[in-house]
């Protein structure tokens, strides 16, 4: 039988035992690597098992190059790259927690925590001794709160924005063979704390020993190579502050920066329909922790599946706070536009995993949970007003399953519910 990447890596560390430091190099390597095998499930046990298990000891840097040539060799790595199997497996490697998105999203500010101090200002020179102590502290928040498994919930949360504005010291092996270049966010932006060692670099000449004679990182000029051509919500990224600060509005949406994002999705997408301007002003103040990225795409797709439907130009956007349920509630409807489709549509049903409102659930998987409300029809052709849940708790177990709940109350049209938890 085929030796298996688990079967190596345990034969490994039979020998070579790692210390807690070191854990979180070799579990970002190899969660990585073997995200191709298996389900994501059994990956992170099969992972933990392995590093968990053994007792502190230094190891040798060729453990990972020598795994890494293992991945390539293995036959179960080849035959697990196929399209094929990779989606065999995608449905048991989702999960739908938004609250729990949130807790790991607000760690950015705990006080006192290394996370922390990557998006606020340095209060003291002396708060790190060195660049690598600061680094290395990073890593063990990886391990600590278990922040590799955000992939399970919004992979591109993770992958898009945390990890390479984190946790990556080096560039993917799809990034090495030129296939996507090194970025992230929505402005693609080139530089975390890690990768590429421009801070490091910044650090060892300005901050490493200096005392109080020390530069606080967030000082730092950004090389030209590296600083956005163009200015981002009108200001010039010239230091690392302003990086910071970008990554900053990438998980939170804060003041008004909803209002702001909706807006401009409005005078692109629905210049010519009728929104009460007034009406939006309860968006001001609305803040709470998500992928703003995608919460924005989610909205300016449900524009354009407003815009296929010439019913109705009336469009009324709110969002609420709830103190019973602690959560935003954003609805969009489009009134007097009706679905009248019938409750096992494949459209409705996302039988086929396509279609605007399959992109919407996968767009806002984890960050809020998502229904419609409409008028339908029965198995018997009867009109129904319905609400179909497509993202709520327990949907995972569910099988992804949309939840339908007929409704006696009358219906202005067709309303799109997005609710999202503030802890």
């Amino acid at each position: 039988m085929a030796k298996t990447k688990y079967d190596f890596i345990k034969e490994l560390f039979e020998d070579k035992k790692i210390n807690q430091n070191q854990r979180g190099r070799i579990l970002e390597l190899a969660s990585r690597e073997i995200s191709l095998e298996g389900t994501l499930e059994e990956r992170v046990q099969k992972i933990e098992e392995i590093l968990f298990s053994k007792e502190d000891e230094e190891y040798k840097s060729e453990l990972i190059d020598t795994f890494e040539f293992f991945n390539e060799k293995t036959d179960s790595y080849k035959e697990n790259r196929k399209p094929e199997n990779l989606y065999k497996h995608s449905k048991s490697e989702k999960k739908h927690n938004p609250k729990k998105v949130v807790e790991w999203l607000k760690l950015f500010t705990l006080d006192n925590s290394t996370l922390k101090y990557c998006t606020h200002l340095w209060d003291e020179a002396g708060l790190f001794a060195e660049y690598a102590d600061f680094a290395k502290r990073i890593d063990d928040q990886l391990v600590k709160y278990r922040i590799f498994e955000l992939q399970k919930y919004n992979p591109n949360l993770y992958w898009n924005k945390l990890y390479p504005f984190l946790f990556q010291k080096e560039l993917t092996e799809i990034q090495k063979n030129g296939k996507i270049s090194f970025g992230w966010g929505q402005h693609n932006i080139k530089l975390g704390w890690q990768y590429p060692d421009v801070m490091k670099t910044w650090c060892n000449e300005h901050y490493d020993q200096k005392g109080k004679d020390a530069e606080l990182p967030f000082s730092m000029q950004l090389p030209a190579e590296i600083r956005p051509s163009k200015p981002i919500t009108g200001k010039t990224i010239i230091s690392f502050e302003d990086v910071v600060n970008i990554f900053k509005k990438e998980i939170e949406f804060r003041d008004n920066d909803l209002f702001v994002a909706i807006k401009g999705a409005i005078r692109k997408e629905l210049n010519e329909y009728d929104i009460n301007i007034n009406e939006l002003e309860n968006l001001k103040g609305c803040s709470f922790y998500t992928n703003t990225e995608y919460v924005i795409k989610a909205i300016t797709r449900i524009f354009w599946m407003i815009k296929l439907r010439s019913e109705s130009n009336r469009v009324q956007i709110t969002c609420n706070y709830s103190k019973d349920t602690y959560e935003y509630d954003l609805q969009i409807i489009h009134f007097n536009s009706f679905s009248d489709k019938e409750f096992g549509h494949p459209k409705l049903m996302l039988k086929d995993n396509s279609g605007d409102l399959s992109i919407l659930r996968t767009t806002l998987q984890s960050l809020c949970d998502f229904s419609i409300t409409s008028r339908f029809k029965d198995q018997n052709n009867n009109q129904v007003n319905a609400r179909i849940e497509y993202l709520y708790n327990g949907v995972e177990q569910n099988n992804w399953e949309p939840k339908i709940e007929k409704i006696t109350e009358s219906i202005e049209g067709f309303r799109f519910n997005l609710k999202f938890p503030v802890l």
